[in-house]
């Protein structure tokens, strides 16, 4: 029954022939029964799901979402970027869809979707959001700061008023 153990703790636990070995010694099971099992399809199913258990990071499924999580991270990425620079040159957000065709012609792969203003809208919300979280975490794990502050007129003749931490 030794070598027997190795296969029950990864077999289907419902199939007749798992009740069968169970229920009856391993010396008088017929053996016929037993190479029949070893071809089903079944099986292979069985010894599949024991591997993806043992090593998730392996399984297909496991190694098919990750590469398309990558592909998309690149993507989202460069979209990321097309928005801050967007935002920090002051342009309109109905650039965005311009800039991205621009980037996808000089060889870019940015892909068909969020490639409109209210997207861009979205990635700059998302920016403002993760840098004044950052900054939060800043100022509370400091002892000590101070503030500059000033003003000035960009290109657009809007006045732009910074401050300095």
């Amino acid at each position: 029954m030794t070598r027997s153990s190795k296969y029950l703790t990864v077999a289907d636990k419902a199939s007749r022939l798992y009740v069968c070995i169970n229920e009856s010694s391993a010396t008088n099971f017929p053996c016929d029964s037993l190479v029949s099992h070893e071809k089903r399809h079944s099986r292979s199913f069985c010894f599949q799901r024991a591997k993806n258990e043992e090593k998730p990071e392996q399984a297909p499924l496991q190694r098919i979402s990750h590469k398309i999580d990558k592909e998309s991270k690149e993507k989202l990425e460069k979209l990321f970027n097309l928005a801050h620079l967007v935002a920090k040159e002051n342009l309109a957000m109905e650039k965005f869809a311009i800039l991205c065709d621009l980037q996808e012609k000089n060889g870019l792969n940015i892909g068909k979707q969020y490639r409109n203003a209210a997207a861009c809208k979205s990635f700059i919300a998302a920016i403002a959001d993760s840098e004044r979280n950052e900054t939060q975490n800043e100022f509370h794990n400091s002892s000590f700061f101070s503030v500059l502050t000033g003003g000035s007129i960009d290109s657009g003749i809007i006045e732009q008023e910074s401050a300095f931490v």
